[in-house]
């Protein structure tokens, strides 16, 4: 270990405060993340295959809403082309 130390070198980095800032936000984004709820969802099977229909559902509504919404669109169009 002691010989391992002789060949270790220490490189300092100068951060100026732009950066000081952003790695601050990331460190505030990491930690965010370990105190959100889905994190805790996510670690029990049986909520997590809920919160996994769950998504699978409004994602299949979003898609849905996404598709009357284009129709919608279309034939607005026509109507006023007509007009």
């Amino acid at each position: 270990m002691a010989s391992d130390l002789k060949h270790a070198h220490v490189v300092e980095i100068a951060v100026d405060e732009e950066h000081q800032h952003k790695i601050v936000t990331a460190m505030n984004a990491v930690t965010a993340m370990h105190h959100h709820p889905l994190l805790e969802i996510s670690q029990s099977p049986g909520h997590l295959l809920l919160l996994k229909i769950w998504q699978r559902e409004e994602d299949l509504s979003g898609r849905r809403i996404a598709l009357r919404e284009t129709r919608m669109d279309s034939i607005k169009r026509e109507i006023f082309q007509l007009c």
